[in-house]
């Protein structure tokens, strides 16, 4: 059955209004109360059966037709970001694609023209990675998502402002980083600063570390994808007091979990080799926030074929480039095969950024996206 277009254009308009409300209600990662109260009022009118057990804040919607027991899986992030001190901001288009998801959402309810369940990850606090928090994805999959709904598949959308308005691209493989946080934590002797031989300082440790931690980036060559940032130094308490204690605090991010755990061993060698020749004490601890999000290829070729049914050919890139950011849908895809699609809003802006903006133009081409989606896969 070709898809209705006059439908889908109602419900983009209808769209676009819930994605200027969702905006007004930003709310950070695992207090999003009202914008997951928005959420359900919406799926309970259309039909949806609603699961709240498995998160402190988010939904999973899911609906079944016709006995089939192909179950898919579409995901979207709802917490927004604390831009500043004092604003809170949907800055990274979560709102968008909420309002993307739930417009899907009621088109499907009102064609029922497919045949097995979807289920539908309103998910919270995907953000919270850049925290040093647990992310929502992870929750989720701890709770057992994929116990009570054994989806075979699952898929993602990301807005990118750099991109074309409704461009929509999709590679296979790596696409986003795995990130690593480090904490190297360094401890000597308190004294009086006037007679600093009597303590053993952790300032020339870790400064020393800081530095070989910099080259260690500078020397990597152009072809290598990885980075390593340090990005915080705790060290002091007072003028008049030679510290006893410090850390280094950092990531690293790559796209092969290997390289990860390479990096981590070199981190750590350079950490204990400068404590030890200062007599310091030394300690490290990595927390690994996200594998990388790697496309499954089949999966892929699948939304290849989805795209080219429905969307301008020349506003399909089946090639996109890796990017050193992460998302917690990595955690996803450790357990089922999906694949993490990009599409363009052309405004330019930056992502987590006060001058962020989300184009409405773009919710068709998504909403299309997942109907057409679950329309194909679910047959």
């Amino acid at each position: 059955m070709a898809l209705d277009n006059n439908l889908l254009r109602d419900i983009s308009s209808e769209a676009a209004v819930w994605r200027q409300q969702l905006h007004q209600i930003p709310e950070l990662g695992f207090e999003e109360v009202k914008t997951t109260k928005y959420i359900e009022k919406k799926l309970e009118n259309w039909g949806y059966s609603l699961d709240r057990t498995l998160t402190k804040t988010g939904l999973i919607a899911s609906l079944s037709l016709n006995n089939n027991p192909s179950i898919i899986a579409i995901r979207a992030e709802i917490d927004a970001l604390q831009v500043s001190p004092e604003k809170i901001m949907h800055a990274c288009g979560h709102d968008g694609h909420t309002a993307i998801l739930l417009g899907a959402a009621k088109y499907l309810a009102k064609t029922k023209n497919f045949q097995g369940k979807v289920v539908l990850i309103f998910q919270a606090a995907e953000e919270s990675l850049g925290r040093g928090e647990e992310s929502g994805a992870r929750e989720l999959i701890q709770a057992g998502l994929f116990d009570k709904y054994p989806v075979q598949k699952i898929f993602t959308l990301h807005n990118v402002p750099n991109l074309p308005s409704n461009l929509i691209s999709v590679k296979k493989g790596p696409l986003l980083a795995g990130q690593s946080q480090f904490y190297l934590t360094f401890r000597g002797q308190s004294a009086h600063a006037a007679y600093p031989d009597k303590g053993i300082s952790t300032v020339q440790a870790i400064a020393q570390t800081a530095l070989e931690l910099e080259k260690l980036r500078l020397k990597k060559l152009e072809a290598e994808d990885w980075v390593l940032a340090v990005t915080k130094i705790k060290i002091g308490t007072a003028i008049n007091i030679i510290p006893d204690q410090g850390v280094i605090q950092g990531s690293i991010r790559a796209f092969s979990p290997d390289k990860i755990t390479a990096l981590k061993k070199q981190i750590t060698t350079i950490g204990h080799n400068n404590a030890q020749a200062r007599q310091n004490q030394y300690t490290d601890e990595f927390i690994d926030r996200s594998p990388p999000v790697i496309n499954n290829a089949q999966l892929v070729e699948q939304v290849w074929n989805v795209l080219e049914s429905f969307h301008p050919s020349d506003q399909i890139r089946k090639k996109d480039i890796k990017v050193m950011t992460s998302d917690d849908f990595a955690h996803y895809l450790q357990h089922v095969p999906g694949c993490y699609i990009s599409l363009g809003t052309g405004t330019g802006t930056r992502v987590h950024s006060l001058d962020y903006r989300f184009n409405d133009d773009v919710i068709n081409s998504g909403i299309k996206l997942w109907t057409t989606l679950v329309e194909k896969q679910l047959t």
